[in-house]
């Protein structure tokens, strides 16, 4: 009597434990399956033409400084959209970073790019509109002292 009853109790755990297994561990790995992964489209990038521009301070000239600047496009645009836009971008751009050009930064540098990326990306939604450029990249910068 005494085995079958140990036998019972032992019977009991393993299916308590089985339950609670059913119950907590098996719903908490199915909510840890991955999700499912979106894609999102590759990013269509825009090279500028280079930009070369004269860096005037309150002494005269100190310096030219070009830019290579990739337009960065928002999802689902198309480079086609851009490009016949691309003679206001280049004059949006070049008066914009010769303002900025002409003060004198902190460290002596000639351009806060931050600034200038912000104020760039601000333009450019100035002339084609707000979700069409997502990023202003700087290539290449070279500056050259006189």
């Amino acid at each position: 009597m005494g085995k079958i009853l140990i036998g019972i109790v032992a019977l009991l755990f393993l299916a308590g434990g089985a339950g609670s297994y059913v119950f907590f561990l098996a719903e908490a790995a199915d909510e840890a399956q991955p999700a499912e992964v979106v894609r999102r489209p590759a990013p269509a990038f825009v090279p500028m033409d280079p930009l070369t521009l004269s860096a005037i301070r309150a002494d005269g000239v100190r310096g030219l400084v070009g830019f290579r600047i990739v337009l960065e496009l928002a999802d689902g645009r198309s480079p086609l959209e851009v490009k016949q836009w691309m003679p206001r971008f280049e004059d949006a751009f070049v008066t914009e970073l010769a303002s900025l050009l002409a003060v004198d930064w902190p460290g002596g540098g000639p351009i806060d790019f931050d600034i200038a990326r912000a104020r760039l990306l601000r333009e450019s939604e100035r002339v084609i509109g707000i979700g069409v450029v997502a990023n202003v990249l700087f290539e290449q910068v070279q500056v050259r002292i006189l």
